[in-house]
C-alpha cells in the first residue's frame, strides 16, 4: 500500500503518494537443527494383543486376530487405542454349487426280524436286528453267534385310568319257598322247605318225589334238615287248643309261608366268617426282561388270589396259581405277597413276602439244544456220566421218521440203580429250571434231574420221573448221599408208546420247592397244575442239571433240552 503525507513541511496543501519497494534478495541459510531424541516409531503386528517385551516406546502394533491398534507408551505396558474394523458390509452372493463328490462305499444289508423270544444264535446274520414283540426288546447281531441287547421299546406305565361306572344290579337272589307237608308225585325245586314226620327239610337237588310217602326223608340224598317241629305244647289252664309247635326259619319270607298255629323262631344267619388257608409254596419262578412270574399252590375253598406288589393295594388276579406281573424295570427289586378269597369274600393272612430283581434275559443264563450239533452214534461230547451207570448208554441217534437227531438212553444188562447224565456247559447252580421233550419205551423210567452231585452211592440231587407201568406216574425223590428223602407216585393217563413224544417241566427254586409236570401234545397244552410238589430240606446245594434214567430194559429219547438258571426260563423251540 502507498503513504500517504499530509501537511509536509514546505510543501503546503501538497499530498505526495509513494509505493513499496521491490523484494531483497535471499538470506544466508540458518544454522543445522540439534539432532533427535531416537529412531522413529514403527508398526508391528501380532497374532493377539502385543507382548509387553515386544517393540520400543512409541512404536504401534495391529492386533490381526481383531483389529485393535495398540501404542506401547511405557517400556513395558501397551495402550489400546483404537479398533480398525469397519462396519460388516452385506452379504456377497451365493457361490455357484460344487461339483459332486466321489460315490461313498457300498451300505451293508441289515434284515430287521421279529419273534416272540429272544432270538436264537444261529438266526439272522451279521448286522441283522430282532424286535422281540413279547418283551419290546431290540437286539443287534454283533457276531455270527451273538445278538446283543440293544434297547427296550417299551415305554412306561401310563397313568391309571379313572374309575369304571358301577355296574348293573344282580339279579334277586334264588329265595327259599314253603311247599307245606311233602306230597307225592311232585315236582320240587332246589330250596323249597318241605314238611314231614314233624321235621323240616330244605330241598337240596331238584326231582319228582315218588309215589309212596316215606317214614321219614333222608338227608343227604335230596333233602338235608332244615329244623325240627318241636311236639305239641299242652292245652292252657283256660282251655286253650295245643299249637304245631316251633318252627326255626331264616328269614321273615319263609315264616309268612308257615301254616296257622305255628311258632316261628327267625334265625338270621351270619354266614361263613371263617378265612381260608394262607397259600403255601409262594417262590417266583422267573424274572427276567422287566417281568416277574409268582407261583403257588391253589388253596381248597379259594374262589380267587388278591396280589400285593411293594406293600400296594391288594388286586385280584382269578383262581388261578400263577400270575405275571410285567412292566417291571430291569435291576430294580420288586416286593410280592399273596392272599387266599372264598366264595363269602373272607381273606387269608398275606403269605411270607418274596422279593426279585428282574433282569434282561442277555444277562441270565439260558442254554438249549435239540442235539442237531452232534454226531450220530456216538455220545454228546459236552455231557457226562454221572452216578452209577450201570451198563447204561447215552448217544445221538437219528430219528427214522423226522430225521431229527435225539439224544436215547438205553437201559444196561443188570442194574437197577439210578444214573445221571448232565450237560457240563451249564452252571453249578441251585437254581434250577427245566424244560425238555421225552418220549418214553414200554419199560423204565426217566425224565429230569437237577442240582445233580456225587457219584455211585454218594449222590445228591433231586430226579423227577416217570414211573414203571403202561402209564407214566409221576414221581419227585431226592438223594443225599445215596439216600432217598421222598417219593410216592400219582398215576397219570399218558401211555408210553415209545412213538409220541411228551413234554417235561421241572423247577427248582432257591427255597427249595420242587415242581413238576408232564404232558402230551404241543408246548401250547401245557396245563396250568404243577402234578407233584416237594419241598427239598437241602434248598442250598447247588449242582449241575440233565436228564434221569433207571430201570433195567427199555429206552428213554430226548429230542429237545432247554435250562434256565438263578431266575430265567428256558427257551423254547423256535
Amino acid at each position: 500500500m502507498g503513504t500517504v503525507i499530509i501537511g509536509e513541511e514546505n510543501t503546503p496543501n501538497n499530498i505526495v503518494l509513494s509505493r513499496p519497494g521491490l523484494p531483497g534478495p535471499p538470506g544466508p541459510p540458518g544454522p543445522i537443527g540439534p539432532t533427535g531424541q531416537g529412531p522413529g516409531s514403527k508398526w508391528l503386528s501380532s497374532s493377539g494383543p502385543p507382548a509387553s517385551g515386544f517393540g520400543t516406546l512409541g512404536d504401534w502394533c495391529l492386533d490381526t486376530t481383531n483389529s485393535n491398534a495398540y501404542e506401547k507408551t511405557t517400556a513395558t505396558v501397551w495402550t489400546l487405542r483404537t479398533n480398525l474394523r469397519g462396519l460388516i458390509g452385506p452379504a456377497g452372493p451365493a457361490g455357484s454349487p460344487g461339483s459332486a463328490g466321489p460315490a461313498g462305499p457300498a451300505g451293508v444289508s441289515t434284515v430287521w426280524l421279529q419273534g416272540t423270544t429272544a432270538p436264537a444264535a444261529a438266526l439272522g446274520n451279521v448286522n441283522d436286528w430282532y424286535f422281540d414283540t413279547s418283551a419290546a426288546n431290540a437286539y443287534q447281531k454283533t457276531a455270527p453267534t451273538t445278538w446283543t441287547l440293544r434297547v427296550n421299546l417299551r415305554g412306561a406305565p401310563g397313568a391309571t385310568g379313572p374309575q369304571g361306572l358301577p355296574g348293573q344290579q344282580g339279579p334277586a337272589g334264588a329265595g327259599f319257598v314253603y311247599r307245606g307237608e311233602w306230597q307225592p308225585t311232585t315236582q320240587y325245586a332246589v330250596n323249597d322247605i318241605v314238611s314231614a314226620n314233624g321235621s323240616t327239610f330244605r330241598v337240596a337237588v331238584a326231582h319228582t318225589s315218588g309215589s309212596i310217602a316215606p317214614t321219614a326223608l333222608t338227608p343227604g340224598q335230596n333233602f338235608n334238615v332244615w329244623a325240627a317241629r318241636g311236639e305239641a305244647g299242652a292245652s292252657g289252664p283256660g282251655g286253650g287248643t295245643a299249637s304245631n309247635g316251633v318252627i326255626w326259619v331264616t328269614s321273615l319270607e319263609q315264616a309268612d309261608t308257615l301254616p296257622a298255629d305255628t311258632l316261628a323262631i327267625v334265625v338270621l344267619p351270619e354266614g361263613d366268617t371263617t378265612p381260608p388257608a394262607v397259600p403255601t409254596g409262594f417262590t417266583v419262578i422267573n424274572g427276567q426282561n422287566a417281568k416277574a412270574t409268582l407261583s403257588w399252590a391253589k388253596v381248597a375253598d379259594a374262589v380267587d388270589y388278591l396280589v400285593v406288589q411293594d406293600d400296594g393295594a391288594p388286586f385280584a388276579v382269578g383262581n388261578v396259581s400263577t400270575y405275571e406281573a410285567v412292566n417291571l424295570t430291569n435291576g430294580q427289586p420288586y416286593t410280592f405277597t399273596v392272599q387266599a378269597v372264598d366264595a363269602a369274600g373272607n381273606a387269608s393272612a398275606e403269605t411270607n413276602p418274596v422279593t426279585v430283581t428282574p433282569v434282561s434275559s442277555a444277562q441270565t443264563g439260558q442254554y438249549f439244544t435239540n442235539f442237531s450239533e452232534y454226531t450220530v452214534g456216538a455220545p454228546p461230547a459236552n455231557w457226562s456220566a454221572v452216578w452209577d451207570t450201570n451198563g447204561r448208554t447215552y448217544n445221538i441217534i437219528q430219528d427214522a421218521e423226522t430225521g431229527n437227531k435225539l439224544l436215547r438212553m438205553t437201559a444196561g444188562n443188570g442194574g437197577t440203580n439210578r444214573s445221571a447224565f448232565v450237560w457240563l456247559d451249564t452252571p453249578v447252580t441251585n437254581v434250577q429250571h427245566i424244560l425238555m421233550r421225552v418220549r418214553f419205551g414200554s419199560t423204565g423210567d426217566g425224565g429230569a434231574c437237577v442240582r445233580v452231585s456225587g457219584t455211585g452211592t454218594t449222590e445228591t440231587g433231586v430226579v423227577a420221573r416217570e414211573g414203571v407201568g403202561t402209564t407214566l406216574n409221576h414221581n419227585i425223590t431226592g438223594y443225599t448221599s445215596g439216600t432217598a428223602r421222598s417219593g410216592g407216585d400219582i398215576p397219570s393217563t399218558i401211555t408210553r408208546d415209545g412213538v409220541n413224544f411228551h413234554w417235561i417241566r421241572c423247577i427248582v427254586d432257591v427255597s427249595g420247592i420242587v415242581r413238576y409236570k408232564i404232558w402230551p401234545g404241543q408246548l401250547i397244552d401245557e396245563p396250568t397244575a404243577w402234578a407233584l410238589e416237594f419241598i427239598d430240606p437241602s434248598p442250598n446245594v447247588a449242582g449241575r442239571a440233565g436228564v434221569y434214567r433207571s430201570g433195567s430194559t427199555g429206552n428213554f429219547d430226548v429230542d429237545y433240552y432247554a435250562l434256565g438258571v438263578d431266575g430265567a426260563i428256558p427257551p423254547v423251540p423256535a
